[in-house]
């Protein structure tokens, strides 16, 4: 069950799943918006050091991703308001291409996606369309008890 550098079934995961729950994280604390800023300085500062860690120093991939980061981080610091905007609008952006993703597992190519992937890698290529539905279903609740708890805080 162990995959180079981890479980492959929650590497596998972690793309649809994650970016979904990153995004209703991220929605969901706004109605705490003073988690809400850490949260959005934790993801520049964390995009910063990937970005220096990972990327090679000089390219335009290298200064794109540390202004990146300096402007989430600036954002969260600065202006309360323009970090609570920034914040539900990545949310709302990562919720939308997580569904958007799911597009491709559900009505295109299942058994060329991750989860296709996983089916295989359990020998069962069957398993994609389950395997990807579960996902969406997961991602969906995500989505939906964030955005629920954000209307009721507004209320």
């Amino acid at each position: 069950i162990l995959a180079q550098g981890g479980i492959f079934p929650l590497i596998s995961a972690a793309g649809y799943v994650g970016s979904a729950l990153l995004g209703a994280l991220l929605i969901y604390t706004g109605t705490l918006p003073q988690v809400q800023r850490l949260l959005l300085l934790l993801i520049g500062a964390v995009c910063m050091g990937m970005t220096m860690w990972y990327t090679p120093v000089g390219g335009l991939d290298f200064y794109l991703g540390i202004f990146g980061g300096l402007v989430l981080v600036a954002m969260a610091i600065k202006s309360r308001r323009a970090a609570v905007a920034a914040a539900t609008w990545m949310g709302v952006m990562l919720c939308l291409y997580s569904l958007y993703d799911f597009r491709t597992d559900l009505w295109m190519h299942a058994e060329l996606t991750d989860a296709g992937l996983l089916a295989q890698y359990w020998g069962e290529p069957l398993l994609a369309y389950p395997i990807a539905l579960s996902w969406v279903l997961v991602s969906l609740a995500f989505m939906y008890r964030a955005m629920r708890s954000l209307i009721r805080k507004r209320r």
